[in-house]
């Protein structure tokens, strides 16, 4: 489903703003205001209102579709592991 054409329910736009108001973290704050800027305005305007490309708030709402506002808010972000080690990396630093 298109962020679009998806109608949130009472219950589902209070939750959010209740994590919203408890999110200490301003990236995943931001990803619960889109969602509920959603609800007045289109994917195109809400991303340009908060510089996001649309394809990255129709992700985010993918997201929200797949595991609610828990989804959202975890981050399953891993590193990749350095290809410098120490000694490679010292070399480089010192010029």
């Amino acid at each position: 489903m298109k962020a679009d054409n998806y109608k949130f329910t009472a219950d589902e736009i209070q939750n959010i703003k209740i994590c919203r108001d408890n999110q200490k973290d301003t990236k995943m704050k931001l990803r619960l205001i889109a969602l509920l800027m959603l609800q007045g305005g289109n994917v195109k305007t809400v991303a340009s209102i908060l510089g996001f490309v649309p394809l990255t708030i129709e992700n985010r709402f993918q997201k929200y579709m797949t595991g609610r506002v828990d989804e959202l808010i975890t981050c399953h972000y891993k590193p990749e592991k350095t290809k410098l080690n120490f000694s490679k990396s010292i070399r480089l630093l010192s010029g």
